[in-house]
């Protein structure tokens, strides 16, 4: 019990670091863009948002998306499911910043055997770095949402054991937060209309069979 207090202490302690000075310089890149797009008119910013939108789908296809299937494929070796950890979580808890300790220890301790600690903290800050885009109005959203909307809640199920072990920090991965919550219960919503639409389409059927009788 030591060692792993001891082992998971030197963990946080290069979460935190690596936070700190990675996350800082991606945060000012998007501040910087920030701050120039809102000098535009509405007409101009909101074809910019567009356009920026598409841009960082296209990083988040070919950069993002590398870095998580590199950890994707140490958690499916190690048999580690977070989707299914969440959904087992209280309702009132059921998010990627609230998993247990010993599954943010037993996947950060895998992610370090295998020598991918620094592209599993590089993935989570790249992901604040593109939330914070979105969520600010910079880029448009809902342009992002319709091709990303579920793998952008699927990376960020992956990168839980980070955004849990430094939420005590009420400045961590603000962006992400509100942006992951905005895209979730986008698709849960859809899911749900699918669902009554299948139902509705069910009914209908077995009432036009009955008819037929």
């Amino acid at each position: 019990m030591w060692h792993e207090n001891t082992v998971f202490s030197s963990i946080m302690f290069i979460l935190e670091n690596f936070y700190y000075l990675s996350g800082i310089a991606l945060f000012l890149i998007g501040i910087k863009q920030i701050t120039l797009s809102k000098k535009q008119s509405k007409t101009k910013h909101e074809r910019e948002a567009v356009t920026l939108s598409i841009k960082q789908s296209e990083i988040f296809a070919r950069e993002i998306s590398n870095l998580a299937v590199q950890i994707d494929k140490v958690l499916i070796d190690a048999k580690i499911d977070l989707s299914k950890v969440i959904e087992s979580l209280p309702k009132e808890s059921k998010s990627p910043f609230s998993i247990p300790k010993t599954i943010c220890y037993k996947t950060l301790n895998e992610i370090q055997k295998k020598k991918k600690l620094d592209e599993y903290l590089e993935l989570a800050n790249r992901l604040e770095a593109f939330s914070t885009y979105f969520v600010t109005g910079v880029a448009h959203s809902e342009t992002a949402y319709k091709t990303l909307g579920r793998l952008y809640c699927h990376y960020i199920v992956l990168i839980s054991p980070v955004l849990t072990s430094l939420k005590s920090n009420q400045n961590s991965f603000l962006h992400i937060n509100e942006l992951y919550n905005l895209w979730k219960n986008k698709l849960e919503a859809e899911k749900a209309t699918e669902a009554f639409i299948l139902a509705s389409s069910k009914d209908k059927q077995h009432f036009d069979t009955l008819g037929t009788q």
